[in-house]
């Protein structure tokens, strides 16, 4: 698996966008192993369908085909039903279909009870275009999803090509990778295969291509001509990789040609709900058995499928055939079958606008090496926040816990654990001490588990150990999380973490950690719900007393108690809708600072308050 989906290739193709591309002139590709996929190859040239004259037919004739009123036509009505064409201009005045529902064709079509056929092409989407990148796997893939989509929900999808290729290369696992190498591959690798791409849907939705276009220059894939900001060292340095991977802000890359682009928003990760829930991939023996692939289209699902082309094709008619000399390895999506011309139509991604014919000798040859369906996909219309969406704690995070502060790194979803296959690896930890750690997690709901190792950066991607992070992904604030840990000395502390800047409170004079630093006026941040709380405690017995203000401009009252560890409270806050329940944690090197867990309708959630001043 890992070889399938680790290429580079070059190409000569430049461009931009999802427009129309110009042809590459050269191979310009170095294939992986068998199953890989490197697919800029050059469009082969059909002149269009020549249309042969149709045999004659003797008395004795066999032929399959006869031209209509040929005077020396044999009629064939056998399993054809009453009043059905006869193949010579004529009706079969007798018989029936041994196939119930079959129809039969008229004059000029096989002499027998109708032929099978499926025609999917009405559910597909739009045409897209690669351009001259190394991508063909994830946009059959891709277009497999948008079909599904329009078959379950009638919905005409243009999904992000761009967002798949990203995550399927941070699926991608060198789990003996040591800091500062990279463990993971940069999205401007190209390659894959169609089973590959359908692993990296078991974790990965899409978003719509509006919130991540698809760069289709192929100057992207060749990272070592980049001048700025960066280039080759994103292979080998994990920090430097990061910087590009989890970009959230548009930059312009000079590759050399300038193409601006935000690597990873927000927002595609806000919007990737669209995925399969059940696929079916095919065997090695289906792979030539033109009835697995006719089955499949009559039952409704489109093919990704990968082939290994070759060329030049010894026909001239329209129809796509393989030829005598191997020429690389490509991804299609497979959209219906016609026995009579014994095609596939498929569609393609090289800026056409119209679907391909591809013959049967492609399979019965040997050619196919991948294939799968999608059986189901996920409702579009369920609510899609944090308790859903695993996609929004990816990103780059400036995390403070008891003002020790660092970034981390989240670049890719832990898998699911089994003992057969625990992939906890979700990315890595630059410290203050200037030391970078190996991360692991576990993802349930809008809470994320994570796990740094101290003692050990390399920690395996196996494994659950060192310092133990809870945090939770806000509702109303994805790009915030809190919560606590629990040191390697079992002492619980406070977590905060952002996206976009590091919180900033006010501390009370003079600075000392007391019962007494509580005291003022806080901006809580309850799961994304701001208002003011006002906190009045005694020093002496810890006893909380104060209000909350909404940002209605509604006031309630606050109760609570600080323990005899003053960096530990608790609060009880009503809202006028409920009460919520605080556990928290003041930060010991940051006194404006607090932060923990609470409880409002029975769910666990975060929350931070900064201290704004005296009331």
């Amino acid at each position: 698996m890992q070889s399938s989906a680790t290429m580079s290739e070059n190409t000569n193709v430049v461009g931009k966008g999802r427009g129309r591309w110009a042809v590459p002139v050269t191979l310009g590709m170095i294939l992986a192993s068998a199953g890989g996929c490197a697919d800029n190859v050059d469009e082969p040239v059909e002149t269009g369908e020549v249309s042969s004259p149709l045999p004659k037919c003797g008395p004795d004739s066999t032929a399959p085909i006869c031209n209509p009123g040929d005077p020396v036509c044999k009629p064939r009505c056998s399993g054809k039903v009453c009043g059905a064409a006869d193949g010579c201009g004529g009706v079969c005045k007798t018989g029936s279909c041994p196939v119930p529902n079959e129809t039969c064709g008229g004059g000029g079509v096989p002499a027998q009870c109708g032929h099978a056929s499926a025609d999917l092409r009405p559910w597909q989407t739009g045409f897209r275009n690669q351009g001259g990148r190394d991508t063909c796997t994830v946009f059959a893939t891709t277009a497999a999803v948008e079909a599904a989509y329009k078959h379950r929900y009638g919905l005409d999808l243009d999904l992000s090509e761009q967002f798949l290729h990203h995550f399927q290369k941070s699926l991608w696992l060198d789990s003996s990778a040591q800091l500062p190498t990279p463990d993971i591959q940069p999205e401007n690798n190209g390659g894959g295969n169609i089973t590959w791409q359908m692993a990296a849907l078991t974790r990965y939705g899409l978003p719509l291509e509006s919130t991540l276009p698809y760069i289709g220059d192929g100057a992207w894939q060749n990272l070592d001509a980049w001048t700025a900001p960066m280039g080759s060292l994103v292979r080998t340095n994990q920090r430097a990789l990061d910087d590009f991977m989890l970009s959230a802000s548009a930059t312009t890359y000079f590759t050399p040609g300038a193409i601006t682009t935000t690597v990873l928003p927000q927002a595609a990760l806000a919007g990737a709900r669209y995925r399969p829930t059940s696929i079916k991939q095919a065997s090695g023996s289906d792979f030539t058995n033109l009835a697995w692939y006719k089955n499949e289209l009559k039952a409704g699902r489109e093919i990704a499928f990968q082939v290994n082309l070759t060329r030049p094709d010894p026909t001239n008619d329209g129809i796509w055939d393989p030829g005598p000399n191997a020429w690389g390895s490509h991804a299609m999506l497979m959209v219906g079958f016609d026995d009579l011309t014994q095609i596939f139509y498929v569609k393609n991604q090289w800026g056409g606008t119209d679907f391909d014919k591809f013959s049967y000798s492609w399979v019965t040859g040997g050619n196919i090496t991948d294939a799968a369906t999608i059986l189901d996909v996920a409702n579009p219309y369920t609510a899609f926040g944090p308790n859903e969406n695993k996609h929004l704690v990816l990103g780059r995070w400036n995390l403070d816990y008891d003002g020790w502060r660092g970034t981390l790194d989240i670049y890719r979803l832990p898998g699911d654990g089994s003992p057969s296959a625990p992939d906890r690896r979700v990315g890595t930890y630059f410290g203050p001490d200037g030391v970078a750690r190996r991360v692991s997690a576990e993802i349930t709901g809008n809470r994320i588990d994570f796990y740094i190792d101290m003692n050990n950066p390399n920690q395996p991607a196996n494994v659950l150990q060192g310092i133990h992070f809870t945090t939770y992904v806000y509702a109303q604030e994805p790009t915030t999380m809190a919560g606590i840990l629990v040191g390697s000395d079992g002492n619980t502390w406070n977590v905060t973490a952002q996206k976009n800047a590091w919180l900033s409170g006010v501390p009370r004079y003079p600075a000392v950690l007391s019962r007494a630093a509580y005291y003022g006026r806080w901006e809580l941040d309850t799961d994304g719900v701001k208002g003011t709380l006002r906190i009045d405690a005694n020093a002496s017995s810890g006893i909380i007393n104060g209000s909350y203000t909404t940002a209605g401009g509604n006031v309630f009252g606050v109760t609570g108690q600080v323990t005899a560890d003053p960096r530990i409270f608790s609060l009880s806050v009503y809202d006028g809708a409920t009460t919520t329940a605080y556990t928290g944690y003041l930060n010991g090197h940051a006194l404006g600072i607090m932060s923990g867990t609470a409880v409002r309708y029975g769910a666990n959630i975060g929350f931070h308050a900064v201290r704004l001043g005296d009331p």
